[in-house]
């Protein structure tokens, strides 16, 4: 049957996960991912997750452009709760 894994890899898994998340929201060309949920992370053999499934992400404001589209189209149940608010 299929493998359980431990709390200790699932706090690892999740904490790598929003690291990466954070690391696309803080890079110099920032980018919006808007599909995080458990499906679009991907674990290699060591457990250490990768996220998959851009094609609902979006470029973070560019220059002095602050605006982002607030159009979501697709799990808005899996959206950060002030992504969902504000569309930022």
């Amino acid at each position: 049957g299929p493998q359980h894994l431990s709390w200790s890899i699932r706090i690892k898994v999740a904490i790598s996960a929003a690291k990466g998340v954070s690391f696309l929201h803080n890079a110099e060309s920032q980018v919006i991912y808007r599909d995080f949920k458990v499906v679009n992370i991907l674990l290699d053999a060591d457990f250490n997750p990768m996220l998959s499934d851009f094609r609902l992400a979006k470029v973070g404001p560019i220059g002095n452009r602050a605006h982002v589209s607030t159009q979501i189209m697709d799990t808005q149940r899996y959206a950060a709760p002030e992504y969902v608010a504000t569309g930022t």
